[in-house]
């Protein structure tokens, strides 16, 4: 057993790990699934970045679930376990580098929102881009890419006007 507080020496090194917040267990499970399905937002921005939207149910029609959001309207997310009704107060967490970026609005897309670029990070690896959704005032969304290629056709810049886009399967309900 080893104690630490850096979550990527944790999530690289073990095979099972307690997630603990002011001497309360939270959660207990693999690495993957303490990341990808957290039990609540104190876990979900413990183990990694993570964009979040408060909203409210909408409805919900077997595994899948509406939620309307404050900063990116409707969105959908297929929820398996759930046991939310219309106008349960939820967050939807919603890992940057589940998020598609683009300059052309996607085509059947079932999550999509249109926003502004407002800070593009170069990792190497990665590049972060931050993207304001509703103008001055509305949600900043992180969206990690994974630099697979030396160049773009079609580059991302600063106040470029693009879309993000995610599938059901990518969004999180957490409690608020």
């Amino acid at each position: 057993m080893i104690v630490t507080h850096d979550q990527d020496e944790a999530m690289t090194m073990a095979d099972r790990m307690a997630v603990m917040d002011r001497g309360r267990l939270i959660q207990i499970g693999p690495p993957d699934e303490i990341y990808e399905a957290p039990v609540n937002r104190r876990v979900a921005e413990f183990v990694g970045d993570i964009n979040l939207l408060a909203g409210r149910v909408a409805a919900v029609a077997g595994d899948l679930v509406a939620v309307e959001t404050s900063g990116a309207g409707a969105v959908e997310l297929d929820d398996e376990a759930s046991a939310l009704r219309a106008g349960d107060a939820v967050l939807v967490g919603l890992r940057p580098e589940k998020i598609a970026l683009s300059h052309d609005e996607p085509d059947g897309a079932a999550n999509k929102v249109c926003g502004e670029i407002w800070d593009i990070a170069y990792l190497g690896d990665v590049t972060m881009v931050q993207v304001m959704v509703g103008g001055a005032g509305g949600q900043l969304f992180r969206v990690a890419l994974a630099n697979r290629t030396r160049r773009l056709a079609r580059p991302f810049a600063w106040e470029d006007r693009v879309w993000l886009s995610w599938d059901v399967e990518a969004g999180m309900v957490l409690a608020p």
